[in-house]
């Protein structure tokens, strides 16, 4: 389904939005996975808006559930999307993905580990720039640290894809990936992350705002956020995942083809 050749960036959306008309139902076990941890803990927050302080063990868990959900959902959705048929058994995935546990679950902690020091640092940097130069300096420094960690984000997921789909380690993968994106270009990789953000946050927050915008006149409705996550899960996650698949094959690709190319240099000059 992918061509074995590099792709333009629209090439790539143009690729995974076949793999969403094509895959959606095959990975819609998984998306509703996706969407089960935010709806309950919507609906949560909606009985008791301060459910987190009153039941610290029961949002533990929710918490908990997230992070697994995150690691073997996601990882199953890649390979859903990566395979070479149509017809794909996505439970069958995910539970091959259980056997890859630890390899797994260090990916994720070391793309959590990278995340979360960025956030630290472009957070710190932001407060200091609002408190020495005001709210522009906050603003400005601010925008900047969260293109950062959109940039950042959209990497360790190709880090995950990547290790999802060609069974690497942790450092394996984050080296891979990053020499991939470097010799691709560091404003391809500005271009797809941005496009790639777009297509998972666009249509999370229309969806949210149409739905809170249907319901507003219902007294009682205070559910809505929790059936706005399993919409999420069916349009943001799923355009998301499947432009994260593709571009990590891309990635790969021309990244064989970088190495084919040397080799031959190699043998021509010999």
């Amino acid at each position: 389904m992918i061509a074995e050749r590099p792709l333009t960036i629209g090439e790539i959306f143009d690729h995974a939005v076949t793999l969403v008309v094509r895959r959606w139902r095959a990975v819609a076990p998984l998306l509703v996975l996706f969407a089960a941890e935010p709806a309950v803990r919507a609906a949560c927050v909606a009985a008791d808006p301060r459910f987190a302080r009153h039941d610290p063990f029961a949002a533990f868990v929710l918490s908990t559930i997230e992070i697994v959900v995150f690691v073997f959902a996601t990882a199953a959705i890649y390979r859903v999307f990566a395979a070479d048929g149509d017809d794909v058994d996505a439970l069958g995935t995910l539970r091959a993905t259980f056997g890859e546990g630890w390899r797994l679950a260090r990916v994720a902690l070391l793309c959590g580990f990278v995340l979360f020091v960025w956030s630290v640092i472009g957070g710190g940097v932001a407060f200091t720039a609002f408190r020495t130069a005001g709210a522009l300096g906050g603003f400005v420094f601010g925008g900047v640290s969260l293109a950062v960690l959109g940039l950042l984000y959209v990497f360790t997921q190709l880090v995950y894809a990547g290790a999802a789909l060609e069974g690497t380690g942790a450092t394996v993968s984050f080296v891979s990936a990053l020499g991939r994106v470097r010799d691709a270009g560091t404003r391809r990789g500005a271009l797809l992350a941005g496009a790639a953000i777009a297509a998972q946050f666009i249509p999370t927050f229309v969806i949210d705002s149409a739905v809170r915008q249907l319901f507003v006149m219902e007294p009682g409705l205070r559910w809505t956020p929790a059936l706005g996550a399993v919409l999420d899960a069916f349009t943001g996650t799923l355009f998301f995942t499947a432009v994260i698949t593709v571009a990590a094959i891309d990635y790969r690709v021309r990244s064989e083809g970088i190495d084919l190319e040397a080799a031959l240099e190699a043998v021509a000059s010999a």
